[in-house]
């Protein structure tokens, strides 16, 4: 199975697989704004300051701005980009 990766967060990289079920952080090399830069044209959107989440993912958005991914993870948008994450993802 190849691996895909669905969410990032602050300092590590969540990746199905090994760690995502050992829960252990991932060092890399790029800040989140990196990541951000290069994923973008693959679906990823950066809902926080510390979040980057693949939006082919996300389960459901309540109004409140909290985002449940298929995983099981929950997240909250920032209210400073929810506007622009709901309507991204409304066009998925």
């Amino acid at each position: 199975m190849p691996r895909r990766k669905y969410c990032i967060e602050k300092e590590k990289i969540i990746i199905p697989g090994l760690f995502l079920k050992k829960h252990k952080p991932m060092l890399v090399s790029k800040t989140l704004g990196g990541y951000e830069d290069l994923l973008e044209e693959n679906g990823f959107l950066r809902i926080h300051k510390s979040h980057l989440v693949n939006s082919r993912h996300v389960s459901k958005v309540d109004r409140d701005g909290l985002l449940l991914m298929n995983y099981g993870k929950q997240l909250v948008i920032s209210k400073r980009r929810k506007e622009m994450v709901m309507n991204k993802l409304k066009q998925h």
